[in-house]
């Protein structure tokens, strides 16, 4: 726990991940979808405009309560041009593989917890070039308010 609160705070203050709303980028890191192969990096949502970063936990009662939200936004999101990648991590091997089955199977594995988080589930917005252009915790709105949300100027 504390080598990932040293990597949180280290990335926050190089300006990599935003602090409090504070604008910064999402991290170069890739990781393994669930079947596999290397994903994306989290850095770059090219060829899209605009892109949604869902960090999730299987031992977050909330994360698991807001599946079915956190689908119909991405499916909301998807007729919009928003790419929406979910990473699930914050747990053992075999829970985060799991709970990545919800949601496809192009879910990222943070199995090493590479991707500092303060808390579940994480949304982030970015550009093309991975710039954090809004960041929130929770999900608790319909999936259609989160949808606004994440293509709001």
């Amino acid at each position: 726990m504390l080598r990932r609160l040293v990597l949180f705070l280290g990335v926050v203050a190089a300006g990599i991940l935003p602090a409090g709303g504070a604008t910064g980028r999402l991290p170069a890191v890739r990781l393994k979808t669930l079947t596999g192969f290397q994903g994306p990096a989290l850095d770059s949502c090219s060829p899209r405009k605009r892109c949604v970063t869902v960090y999730v936990s299987p031992g977050c009662g909330y994360c698991r309560s807001a599946v079915p939200t956190l689908r119909r936004m991405r499916d909301e999101l998807r007729f919009k041009g928003v790419g929406v990648r979910f990473v699930v991590g914050g747990g053992t091997a075999p829970d985060i593989r799991r709970f990545a089955e919800k949601f496809g199977s192009d879910t990222l594995l943070d199995v090493k917890g590479l991707v500092p988080v303060s808390g579940y589930p994480t949304l982030w917005v970015t550009d093309r070039r991975g710039v954090v252009l809004r960041t929130r915790q929770g999900a608790s709105e319909k999936a259609e308010r989160l949808a606004a949300w994440a293509v709001a100027p």
